[in-house]
């Protein structure tokens, strides 16, 4: 696509979403297609929309001076109402002189950069954990746990679920080091509760207070404001959201989008499909379903989708790619029975399964229907790799997929019994990425200095002479570079 033709796709995306309306039954492989194309245009930043919505936030719920319960902004005696109960709970003196000074934040401007990060089974094998490492301030959620590949280790905000405190820790009293063990691996990060969204969260929020705080003295545990989480739900009532109750992952968005100057998101997908129409787990961690009378978080991921289209917000859905060259698995098709590097994996699948952990959480590419040899060994690297590296996804090149772009190029003169592995990647990322960069494309023995090269950087191997005609496919990566296209790099980089 052109530059100008790519910009007003984009712009034509981004009002698409902008105004998308919840609906009750949604066509998901439409909806993923045009999302997927979203996700690749450019975010476009918009610095007003982002004051406007912070103003909005600030004088009608102000999570700037009582996102959550201190001593300047709560007195002895004072009558809490409860979020969604008509009982209240009067502070006596013992929970006031428990409870933090001052919000940090107050009077020290925006947080930065914030990292909010959900437990969508979207974030499995997706490799944000160093970018989300990256931010100013990591917002995560009931208790999830942490990893540096996929969600990143850093955390300074954590909420914690009433429930999660019922079932896994009651007996806290008696025995606290189970909780103090689970808290611990986030660093100083505060721990929020909804101690007053019923009244049957109050008891044990409480005693996690006073458990928690003679030995984690360095790891603050603060309570909700119920008037900020009620007049919250207010706001976003007005706005058309109809639910019982705010996730506490669309809470925590709005008090990013109130105190943060760039708020990322990560982990927010409520389907249980990717945009590759692939199954997902509800959470990264566990394959629970959500509590059905509690949520309608597709409701909440179209408002965010408003806010992302409309530049207030970036929504992060993605993941990384790797190609497996099937001549690593077996030798050519002259060789149909032969296997090369690892034709013991059923019995011993530890050189394959070291060969491809170098790559991280990286997808590995095969191309299994190329030829009919190619899909016993495929399949078979499938089920061997599939219940040992379950992070790391193998995946099948679709035939038709190959034959269409092969008829494409053949169209235009490249005349070949195949297009080489390379040429069709380069061909996808010119379809799918904003801008392309080619490294390592030199089919020639020689470098532009005259001297001599081999053929791998890695290995001093020549190329089948009857696949490939790289030399052709040069040419036409030299044409994309000249036209700016896409960028080829054949010197050395400084």
């Amino acid at each position: 696509m052109t530059n100008t033709f790519t910009l007003l796709h984009c712009m034509r995306l981004r009002q698409k979403f902008s105004i998308i309306t919840p609906a009750k039954s949604i066509d998901m492989k439409s909806f993923t297609r045009d999302l997927s194309a979203l996700m690749r245009c450019p975010h476009v930043s918009n610095r007003t929309l982002k004051e406007i919505n912070r103003l909005r936030l600030h004088f009608c719920c102000n999570a700037t001076g009582s996102l959550y319960l201190t001593k300047q902004n709560t007195v002895v005696n004072q009558m809490i109402q409860y979020e969604k109960s008509n009982k209240g709970y009067k502070v006596n003196a013992a929970l006031h002189n428990m409870l933090p000074e001052d919000l940090p934040w107050r009077g020290h401007g925006g947080l930065g950069r914030c990292a909010v990060v959900g437990s969508g089974g979207i974030l499995k094998n997706s490799s944000c954990g160093k970018e989300i490492d990256s931010a100013d301030f990591v917002i995560r959620f009931n208790l999830a746990s942490i990893n540096d590949s996929d969600v990143g280790l850093k955390t300074d905000l954590i909420t914690i679920n009433p429930t999660q405190l019922y079932k896994s820790y009651k007996n806290m009293n008696v025995n606290p080091g189970p909780l103090v063990q689970r808290v611990s691996v986030y660093g100083n990060a505060s721990l929020i509760i909804p101690a007053f969204a019923y009244p049957f969260c109050t008891a044990v929020s409480i005693n996690t207070l006073k458990v928690l705080q003679p030995i984690r003295t360095q790891q603050r545990v603060v309570f909700f404001s119920s008037s900020y989480l009620k007049t919250l739900d207010h706001f976003w009532k007005r706005r058309g959201l109809k639910e019982i109750r705010l996730s506490s992952g669309f809470m925590l968005i709005n008090v990013a989008l109130e105190l943060c100057d760039d708020v990322h998101i990560y982990g927010f997908w409520p389907f249980d499909i990717d945009l590759q129409q692939q199954p997902l787990p509800y959470h990264y961690y566990d394959n629970k379903e959500p509590h059905k009378f509690m949520r309608t978080m597709p409701e909440e991921f179209i408002h965010l989708l408003h806010l992302h289209s409309q530049g207030a917000l970036t929504l992060v859905v993605g993941m990384k790619i790797l190609i497996l060259d099937l001549r690593k698995l077996r030798y050519n098709a002259h060789h149909p029975i032969s296997i090369k590097c690892y034709k013991n994996m059923n019995v011993n699948p530890g050189p394959l399964v070291q060969r491809v952990s170098v790559y991280g959480n990286a997808s590995l590419i095969i191309p299994a229907f190329a030829y009919p040899f190619c899909t016993a060994v495929s399949i078979n690297t499938l089920k061997v790799l599939q219940p040992i590296r379950t992070q790391q996804r193998v995946v099948f090149f679709s035939s038709s997929y190959l034959k269409t772009l092969d008829h494409f190029w053949k169209r235009r003169g490249l005349k070949e019994i195949r297009l080489s592995s390379g040429f069709m990647l380069i061909n996808v990322a010119l379809e799918l990425c904003d801008d392309v960069h080619i490294y390592g494309f030199w089919p020639f023995d020689i470098d532009l200095q005259q001297q001599p090269l081999p053929y791998h950087y890695y290995d001093n191997k020549e190329p089948h002479k009857f696949m490939h005609a790289m030399p052709e496919e040069f040419i036409h990566l030299l044409h994309l570079h000249s036209q700016g296209a896409l960028t080829l790099h054949i010197q050395p980089c400084s």
